[in-house]
């Protein structure tokens, strides 16, 4: 049984990969989420979204993880209420919500948007990571981070 303070805590329940067939480069969910907190961590007021990825990678020992490097990551443009726009190496990440996503190129199937809306139907939080112009995740959150939007 969780105490108070642990029930408040939020936490990643899942993360849907997304294979297009289409592939800018081939990251591993390591990769998907270290690029995600390393970005998340750099965005002042996204404490509350970032947690639950810095928790994350923690339980996934990506800190092992020599494939991407804090270094790697720049050029965060955070996008108050949308998401995040930033760079690794030389590609273009996106952070944020299927709208955002789209609006920046990123092309998202009926399939994977039909999951993302079941789990959002159900109270939890979905947010994507696209990378270039493909979508290579979603990840379903669950707790505090919830109510969390992407605000400066």
């Amino acid at each position: 049984m969780k105490n108070c303070l642990e029930s408040n805590l939020s936490e990643i329940k899942e993360v849907i990969l997304a294979d297009s067939g289409k592939r800018s480069y081939d990251f591993s969910l390591n990769d998907l989420i270290k690029i995600s907190y390393l970005i998340l961590k750099e965005c002042p007021s996204s404490n509350q979204i970032a947690e639950p990825f810095k928790r994350k990678a923690k339980e996934m020992k990506v800190e092992n993880n020599k494939n991407v490097d804090k270094e790697d990551i720049g050029d965060i443009n955070f996008i108050p209420g949308s998401g995040i726009i930033a760079k690794y190496l030389n590609s273009r990440i996106l952070f944020g919500s299927g709208g955002f996503l789209q609006k920046n190129g990123v092309e998202i199937d009926s399939v994977i948007k039909n999951k993302a809306l079941k789990f959002e139907k159900s109270g939890l939080k979905v947010f994507f990571l696209g990378i270039e112009n493909y979508l290579k995740c979603f990840f379903v959150i669950e707790g505090a981070a919830q109510e969390a939007v992407l605000t400066a």
